[in-house]
């Protein structure tokens, strides 16, 4: 019996030691780029894709696809804040259900990333 008891332990303390996923990996978050909009028209959006627990990728998509660019860089994610740097350009913002609001101005306003 303490053989079992010590086993179920030893269990239970190694999955509560096991790091939790990072539940960003894998998704991707989409806002309008109203800047790119008046040089390019049609519709121009950026999004953030997080490949990794440190890893993402940018994606520029303007004039309904005419210029696609995708570009990698990394990321930081703690509780409701997130940072992420693609090429020389941080982004910071705050994860509120199935949106980022972002600290990067978009003609009069912070842009808003929506989850896909």
């Amino acid at each position: 019996m303490k053989n079992l008891t010590a086993i179920l332990l030893a269990i239970v303390l190694l999955a509560s030691c096991k790091k939790e996923k990072d539940e960003l990996i894998g998704t991707k978050w989409t806002a309008n780029d109203e800047f790119a909009h008046i040089f390019w028209g049609g519709k121009c959006t950026n999004s953030v894709e997080f490949l990794t627990a440190t890893t993402c990728q940018g994606i520029d998509n303007w004039s309904n696809g005419s210029y696609i660019k995708a570009t990698q860089g990394t990321y930081k994610h703690w509780g409701d804040s997130i940072s992420w740097t693609i090429e020389t350009k941080t982004i910071k913002g705050k994860i509120s259900g199935s949106i980022i609001l972002s600290d990067y101005w978009d003609l009069g306003s912070n842009r808003v990333y929506t989850k896909e």
